[in-house]
């Protein structure tokens, strides 16, 4: 522990140049933390994609793929605000929402394709993100 006081000393031998060039390495190292947190999510959202519809992958199925441990992958999305249900819930209605503008395919093949076990399901989840029908979705984004 040190007094308070300590810290506004300033260091008389102090390297300036050596202070910029460690202070530019580390903003280096955290953008580049950011980018592979970024392709992180991105690699999950693909995983998630990938597993379905044939059932909603457990972040343990999702990390054995990515070849890290699920508590680790969950540190990992906590740091970017994020939970597992949170990006899964995300995904889900990205790609409801993609559907739902840009195909015909009804609302029932598309909880289907999204896993929910029924169309009432994904109705009830679609309102929640939107607050709108799907098919109220699909007519006022398909004019």
């Amino acid at each position: 522990m040190f007094d308070k006081d300590i810290l506004n000393h300033s260091i008389s031998d102090a390297n300036q140049h050596l202070f910029q060039t460690m202070k530019e390495a580390l903003r280096r190292i955290y953008q580049s933390q950011e980018k592979n947190d970024d392709a992180l999510l991105e690699s999950i959202q693909k995983e998630i994609i990938s597993a379905l519809p044939e059932a909603l992958p457990s972040i343990e199925q999702v990390a054995e793929t990515l070849n890290i441990g699920a508590h680790t992958l969950q540190r990992r999305l906590s740091d970017k605000g994020y939970n597992f249900s949170k990006l899964l819930d995300l995904t889900r209605r990205q790609l409801a929402m993609n559907y739902l503008q840009n195909t015909t395919i009804s609302t029932s093949e598309i909880a289907f394709l999204l896993a929910y076990s029924e169309t009432s399901a994904f109705d009830r989840a679609f309102k929640r993100w939107t607050s709108m029908k799907p098919l109220e979705y699909r007519q006022r984004h398909n004019r």
